[in-house]
């Protein structure tokens, strides 16, 4: 199995790059990064939008994003 996380900054394009790269790969998943990191903070009840996640105390972004890679990882494996 291989695994390519791509990461990059909201609108710049990066969902469309890795959309693209993983089209006609055998068994390729797609999983949008930023999506699943405000879909947490939804959870928490702690709603962040996609203009101003990046404003966010860097401790929450880290939070959100080392938990939304282990939801994935735990998925993907």
């Amino acid at each position: 199995m291989t695994l390519a996380i791509v990461t990059g900054i909201s609108a710049s394009g990066a969902s469309d790059f890795a959309e693209a790269a993983t089209r006609g790969l055998d068994g390729a998943v797609f999983y949008k990064l930023g999506s699943r990191m405000l879909q947490i903070a939804r959870d928490l009840r702690r709603p962040l939008t996609t203009e101003k996640i990046l404003d966010a105390n860097p401790d929450t972004l880290a939070f959100l994003r080392s938990t939304a890679l282990e939801q994935i990882l735990t998925e993907a494996v």
